[in-house]
């Protein structure tokens, strides 16, 4: 059973279980490629949504757009083009533009808006 302690420095918070005879710390701080990452992650997600919305067969090969205002989302998104279209299944990747699509939907990642576009190849 954990008990929570307080944190032991600023960003680190510890709990002990066993009875007190074990302890366990996490690094709670978010760094800018933490943050990278999990904006990656969401957009993907909600890419494969976009996808099943769409009615696609999970091996569908497509073509994506994505766009944002944001430079972080988009920035993030563009150091990671190649894993992108690889979870995605797709043969084309768009950064900030149109594609004549089957399907357009804005969602939120994080506090931004992104218009994701799908079509399939």
């Amino acid at each position: 059973m954990f008990s929570v302690q307080a944190k032991t420095k600023s960003g680190i918070v510890s709990s002990e279980f066993n009875g007190g005879n074990s302890v366990a710390a996490l690094e709670i701080q978010l760094t800018d490629e933490l943050i990278k990452e999990g904006t990656v992650r969401d957009v993907i997600r909600q890419c494969q949504l976009v996808r099943k919305e769409a009615g696609y067969e999970v091996e569908q090969r497509v073509k994506m757009a994505i766009s944002s205002l944001s430079e972080f989302v988009i920035g993030a998104l563009s150091d990671k083009t190649e894993y992108i279209k690889n979870e995605l299944l797709a043969d084309e990747l768009y950064f900030n533009s149109s594609i004549s699509s089957d399907l357009q939907k804005e969602v939120e990642i994080g506090s931004s808006k992104v218009t994701l576009e799908v079509s399939k190849v």
